[in-house]
C-alpha cells in the first residue's frame, strides 16, 4: 500500500513538473513575473480567419477594378523632367478629365495610338480635358447629391501605371468637408493625412465616385462629383483669356 501511495506522488509530481514546463511556452513571463498576455502568437484559426478577410477585400478590389477600369485612362506625362503615369476619367463619351500642374507636358495615353488633343485647361483649379475617341458605355456614373461625411469605410484610390490604372484599398476613418476657394461644394478631407497620390481617382466599393485627390494644405483631399461636373461645365464655356494648356509631344 505505501508503494503505491509512493507512486501515486510521484505521477502527480511528474505532472505537475510537466504542466509547469509546458505553460512557459504558451505564457512566457516577463522580467516583473507576470504573464505577457498581449504578445501572445495568434492560433492557427485566427490566422487563418485573418487571411481569409484579406483575400475577401482582394476578391472585392478586382471586381471594382472589373467595374470602374473601363471609365479611367492613363495619361503619360512629363513633370518638370520626370515622367510620371496620371489617371484620367472619362467624363463625357469624349472626353477625358484629369489633374496635372500647369508645366506638365503630356506626351501620350497608355494603349492608345490616337493624338493628344487639349480641349481646355483650368489654371486655377490644375485640370485638363482631353478630346479621345468616344464610347459612351465607359462614361463615369457622377453621384447624384451633395456629398457629405461618411462613416469609416473601406474605398479604392486608382492610380496610373504603365500598364494602365490600377486600384489600391484604403480605409478611410472619416472624410470631414472643408471649405475651399476653388470649389463651390468645398472639398471631402480624406482621412487627414496623405493617403492618395495627387490626382488619383477615389471609389467606393460599390462603384460610385468618391472624388479626385488633390493636395490641399498638405492634406489629400477629394473634389467632389458635384465639383467635378461644374469644372468639367466651366472649361468647356466659351474660352477666356487664362493659361495656356498643357501641350501633347
Amino acid at each position: 500500500m505505501a508503494r503505491e501511495t509512493r507512486m501515486l506522488l510521484i505521477v502527480i509530481t511528474l505532472s505537475v513538473i510537466v504542466l509547469a514546463v509546458l505553460s512557459q511556452f504558451r505564457f512566457p513571463h516577463t522580467e516583473g513575473g507576470a504573464h505577457e498576455i498581449s504578445g501572445a502568437t495568434p492560433l492557427p484559426l485566427e490566422r487563418l480567419a485573418a487571411r481569409a478577410t484579406y483575400d475577401e477585400l482582394a476578391t472585392i478590389i478586382a471586381e471594382l477594378g472589373r467595374r470602374v477600369g473601363p471609365q479611367v485612362r492613363v495619361l503619360r506625362v512629363d513633370a518638370a523632367g520626370e515622367q510620371r503615369y496620371v489617371p484620367a476619367l472619362r467624363v463625357r463619351p469624349d472626353l477625358l478629365l484629369a489633374h496635372v500642374r500647369g508645366d506638365t507636358r503630356i506626351l501620350s495615353i497608355v494603349d492608345t495610338a490616337a493624338p493628344i488633343d487639349v480641349v481646355a485647361f483650368d489654371a486655377e483649379r490644375e485640370l485638363v480635358l482631353l478630346r479621345v475617341p468616344a464610347d459612351a458605355s465607359s462614361v463615369v456614373a457622377f453621384q447624384s447629391g451633395s456629398q457629405s461625411a461618411a462613416r469609416p469605410r473601406y474605398v479604392a484610390a486608382v492610380e496610373g501605371t504603365p500598364g494602365g490604372p490600377a486600384l489600391r484599398p484604403l480605409f478611410l476613418g472619416r472624410t470631414d468637408r472643408i471649405e475651399d476657394e476653388h470649389y463651390e461644394e468645398g472639398l471631402l478631407v480624406l482621412g487627414g493625412v496623405l493617403l492618395a497620390s495627387p490626382g488619383s481617382l477615389i471609389f467606393g466599393l460599390d462603384g460610385t465616385l468618391v472624388g479626385l485627390c488633390v493636395i490641399d494644405d498638405g492634406y489629400a483631399a477629394g473634389v467632389t462629383s458635384r465639383s467635378i461636373q461644374s469644372a468639367v461645365d466651366r472649361m468647356l464655356a466659351p474660352a477666356q483669356p487664362g493659361a495656356e494648356p498643357p501641350g501633347g509631344s
